[in-house]
């Protein structure tokens, strides 16, 4: 993601991709391995005193994240020869130490962190996976976090990207940062936007968000090559998209150049209604999602 400041106002457009961008979309097999029938841990975000976002006006975020990572792990408990685990099942403070010594504890495979998102000035939107700098953990997170923004695009989310973040300990988000001490993967997945209108319909009952922790299940089901009596699905022969296992994902990393392409140019004036038309355009061929400031 890039901003392009043509000329600094308050107004922001966006150029934005639908595609999941930055790799070949050829099918593979998962690079992680796993010992046995995986171990996955669902961490339902904030909790006790921590409220999360409450830009929603609804619920406060603790609250959404724990109906999400409830419907996620009663779905995913449903597929055959899998243990999940939730990271906590009631509404209390738990620091990410613990969340990552718990994952530890139960030899987890890898940690899901469940949140839903907000932005300063209301106007983000669209949902994204976060996942470490580091591979061979920055290339699991992309395979998984492939599948889980697949299907929210394909609900109608813009698909704001699998991303990562460094900050002065490494990490920048806590709950990655622990966990990838522990040597277990973990990814954080930010569901959509509560304060801006073009999210709001997908998280506004209960109902909406029961359905992301269902289809977040199938996406780990798919991950992981899973089946299901149950459900009556086999996804063991599941491809996954296809990257490299010897470097982090490219697309995954902030991009820190200008941009290729940023500029302003006069179109036309009317000066007797006092209107003066600007066509501003911009292009940076390694970002995906471009954002214009005018």
């Amino acid at each position: 993601m890039k901003f392009c400041k043509a000329i600094p106002r308050i107004l922001a457009l966006f150029l934005i991709s639908f595609l999941l961008p930055g790799v070949n979309a050829s099918a593979a097999g998962r690079l992680q391995s796993t010992d046995g029938n995986p171990v996955i841990v669902i961490d339902p975000g904030h909790g006790g005193e921590n409220l999360g976002t409450q830009e929603g006006g609804i619920w406060d975020e603790k609250y959404m994240n724990m109906v999400t990572a409830q419907a996620l792990y009663d779905e995913l408990s449903l597929y055959d020869n899998v243990e999940v685990y939730l990271t906590r099942t009631d509404d209390r403070d738990i620091s990410f130490q613990e969340r990552a010594a718990f994952a530890q504890s139960v030899n987890a495979d890898f940690l899901f962190s469940i949140h839903y998102n907000a932005s300063e000035n209301h106007d983000l939107f669209g949902s994204e996976v976060w996942v470490p700098l580091s591979a061979p953990f920055n290339n699991y997170g992309y395979q998984i976090g492939y599948e889980l923004l697949t299907d929210m695009r394909d609900r109608g989310l813009l698909v704001r990207g699998i991303k990562t973040r460094k900050g002065d300990r490494g990490e920048y988000y806590a709950i990655i940062r622990e966990t990838v001490a522990l040597d277990i993967p973990a990814a954080i997945i930010e569901h959509c936007h509560v304060d801006e209108d073009r999210d709001k319909g997908y998280c506004d009952s209960e109902e909406d968000l029961i359905q992301f922790g269902k289809n977040d299940a199938t996406a780990i089901a798919k991950y992981f090559g899973l089946k299901s009596s149950v459900l009556n699905v086999d996804y063991s022969d599941y491809q996954l998209v296809d990257i490299s296992d010897s470097a982090p994902i490219a697309s995954t990393l902030r991009d820190e150049t200008p941009p290729d392409v940023c500029q302003i140019e006069f179109s036309e004036a009317d000066y007797d209604a006092g209107y003066l038309s600007f066509t501003v355009s911009a292009a940076d061929y390694d970002s995906p999602l471009l954002y214009l400031q005018y």
